[in-house]
């Protein structure tokens, strides 16, 4: 698994809902 990746999508999914 590559952490980078999943905080990548973390931060988008964040992103999104905060939006």
């Amino acid at each position: 698994m590559k952490t980078a990746t999943l905080c990548r999508y973390q931060c988008a999914t964040k992103a999104k809902v905060t939006n």
